[in-house]
C-alpha cells in the first residue's frame, strides 16, 4: 500500500476508507474530551528536574490506563447497542443520527435511503443495516438480546451461544443457533432468509424449520416460514415447493407435494427432513419414504417415531445428509 492510501489513517488526507471510518464511528463515543491536568504538589520545587518528565509519564499512564479500563467496562453494558451510520440519514425514534449513537431497549432505529449503518451488540457480534430498514431493540441482557425488524434488511454476524440473539419478524421469529446470515421484510410482512454461516431456527405459530448456511426460506405474513431449500435446486422442485407451502386450497397442496418428492435430489435432503418436521401427519409418510429412497435413514431414524412428530427420530439423519447436526437447546 502507498504512502498516499495510508493519509487517511494518519491524518485523513488521503480517499476515505470505509472500514476505518466504520470503526472511527464505533468507538467515537469513547474518544477523550480533553488532556487531563493532574495537581502538582506544593513541595514540586523540591524534586529534580530530570525526574519530573518521568513522574509526569507514570501519572499519565495511569490516568490513561484506568481510564481506558473505565470505557471498556462502560461499553459492555448490556443494556445498550452503538450505532455507527456509514452515509445517508437515520434516526433513532423522532432524532436524527449523525455519526455514532445508543439505542436502548424500547426505541427505533430508521434508515432512509441510500444511508447504511453497523450496530455493535454487546458480547453478540454485530448488524449490517441496509438503507430504509427500521428495527426495534426489544431486549438487550447477558442471556438474551432481541429486536423485531419491522421492515428492511439486516445482515447479522453472531458469535455468541445459540439462542442469545433473536429477530422477530411480522411472520416468523429468527433464532440464531451461532451463525451469520441476511434478513429481509417488506412492508406487507413478507420476508425472506438466507443463511451463510451456521443454522438458523425459524418459528412461527409452533412451525419450526431449522436453515443451515447455504439455504434459504421465504416466510409470508398469516402463513408463517416456509420449508428451507438451497436457491441451486432445480426450478420444478422449488415452485413445488412453495406451492405446497403456501397453497390457494388442498387440492394445490396435494398436487405439490407429488411434484415435490418426484423433483427431489439428494441435494434437496435437507428440505425433506424439514418437511418430516412440518408436514401435516397425513402427509409424513410419503416424505419420509421418498427422503429414505435418496439418504438411506440411520438405524435410529425410526419411521414410525418420525411420523409421530417426534423431531429426535431425525436427529441422526442430518449427519447422513453431510451437513452436521443442528445446535441443540
Amino acid at each position: 500500500m502507498s504512502e498516499h492510501d495510508n493519509g487517511y489513517l494518519w491524518d485523513k488526507s488521503g480517499p476515505v476508507d470505509p472500514e476505518i471510518q466504520r470503526l472511527e464511528l464505533l468507538l467515537e463515543p469513547y474518544r477523550c474530551r480533553g488532556v487531563p491536568r493532574l495537581p502538582l504538589p506544593s513541595h514540586v520545587g523540591l524534586l529534580r528536574v530530570s525526574l519530573l518528565p518521568r513522574l509526569v509519564l507514570a501519572g499519565a499512564a495511569a490516568v490513561v490506563v484506568m481510564a481506558v479500563a473505565w470505557f471498556v467496562l462502560r461499553g459492555m453494558s448490556p443494556d445498550t447497542w452503538t450505532i455507527a451510520v456509514l452515509s445517508g440519514e437515520a434516526r433513532v425514534g423522532s432524532l436524527p443520527v449523525s455519526g455514532s449513537a445508543r439505542l436502548r431497549a424500547g426505541q427505533v432505529f430508521e434508515t432512509e435511503a441510500g444511508a447504511l449503518a453497523s450496530i455493535r451488540m454487546p458480547r453478540v457480534g454485530w448488524l449490517d443495516v441496509e438503507p430504509n430498514t427500521a428495527l426495534r431493540l426489544i431486549a438487550s441482557g447477558r442471556n438474551q438480546q432481541r429486536l423485531s425488524l419491522l421492515r428492511g434488511t439486516i445482515h447479522a454476524h453472531v458469535s455468541s451461544p445459540p439462542r442469545v440473539f433473536i429477530v422477530d419478524t411480522p411472520s416468523a421469529v429468527a433464532t440464531d443457533l451461532g451463525c451469520a446470515y441476511t434478513l429481509h421484510v417488506d412492508r406487507s410482512g413478507d420476508g425472506t432468509l438466507r443463511v451463510t454461516h451456521g443454522w438458523i431456527e425459524f418459528e412461527w405459530k409452533g412451525r419450526d424449520s431449522l436453515v443451515p448456511a447455504g439455504a434459504m426460506a421465504v416466510t409470508r405474513a398469516g402463513a408463517g416460514p416456509g420449508t428451507p431449500f438451497f436457491e441451486d435446486s432445480s426450478e420444478a422442485f422449488r415452485l413445488a415447493l412453495s406451492a405446497y407451502d403456501f397453497p390457494p386450497d388442498a387440492q394445490a397442496r396435494s398436487r405439490a407435494l407429488a411434484t415435490v418428492l418426484s423433483e427431489a435430489s439428494p441435494h434437496d435432503a435437507v428440505s425433506l427432513l424439514n418437511l418430516v418436521r412440518n408436514a401435516p401427519d397425513a402427509d409424513r409418510g410419503a416424505v419420509y419414504d421418498a427422503l429414505a429412497k435418496l439418504v438411506p435413514p440411520p438405524p435410529r431414524a425410526s419411521r414410525k417415531a418420525a411420523i409421530a412428530g417426534d423431531p429426535s427420530a431425525l436427529d441422526p439423519w442430518w449427519q447422513a445428509v453431510g451437513i452436521g447436526h443442528p445446535p441443540g437447546p
